[in-house]
């Protein structure tokens, strides 16, 4: 059983994290805190194995905490949520081996993904696969930046294409072109997080060649542009 502890002033945001967390992963019990000062007493007596934290809380910020608790427990996971305004003064967080830094609203996919590392998912369990599904998925990861299509993945794993899409939806719990193009858009969003690539030439990187309907996708799975989610995490370039 992993511990997480949300520390945010709005009860609202809160709710809306615990409820993500719960729904997409296993053995997790989750605490709660509205400042600082409280967050650090309760990992001092009760530890916990990732603290997800707003920064600009009453009492004890989120800076002041986070240095507070990593300078007692190194072995802390810490994932950081804030607004866009507070991105400079989040900034002071960065030496203190931060996880992840998501901004507000939250987004369930980049929270799945920042939490994934640590936390047991509750519907991608290696024993719930069968072989075919296994490799398929094996697949996609490894060639998600090439043409995929189920016609070709089915050849793999000699299957009727119509039987491993139904296959896949049915242990997955998503369809095949649906996994795809979120595995495509989460592997976009780490090059427009740790590259210069153009967003043009990403769209390029993750397998799509229509760099419009890369735009749409993005935006429906993180509610921004690809340029807007760049620039909300701090990284302005002139060609985009």
């Amino acid at each position: 059983m992993k511990r997480v502890l949300l520390v945010d002033d709005n009860q609202f945001e809160r709710d809306n994290i615990r409820k993500q967390i719960e729904s997409e992963f296993l053995d997790v019990e989750i605490s709660e805190a509205d400042n600082g000062i409280t967050a650090r007493d309760r990992i001092n007596q009760h530890p916990v194995d990732i603290l997800v934290t707003d920064i600009k809380m009453p009492l004890m910020d989120g800076v002041a905490l986070i240095k507070q608790v990593r300078f007692f427990n190194k072995q802390i996971k810490i994932v950081v949520i804030s607004g866009y305004d507070d991105f400079e003064y989040a900034r002071g967080v960065l030496p203190f081996d931060v996880s992840a830094y998501l901004l507000k609203p939250v987004n369930c996919v980049e929270l799945r993904d920042a939490l994934g590392e640590f936390l047991a998912p509750r519907d991608t369990r290696v024993n719930e696969y069968s072989p075919a599904i296994l490799r398929i998925l094996e697949l996609l990861e490894n060639e998600y930046d090439t043409n995929l299509t189920l016609e070709y993945l089915s050849e793999q794993v000699h299957l009727v294409p119509s039987y491993l899409g139904t296959l896949f939806k049915k242990e997955v719990g998503i369809s095949f072109s649906r996994y795809l193009n979120e595995l495509r858009m989460k592997k976009a969003a780490e090059l427009l997080r740790q590259t210069n690539i153009r967003v043009v030439n990403v769209a390029s990187f993750v397998g799509i060649s229509d760099s419009s309907y890369f735009g749409k996708v993005f935006r429906q799975q993180y509610g921004v542009t690809p340029a807007e989610y760049r620039k909300k995490h701090g990284i302005t370039l002139n060609h985009d």
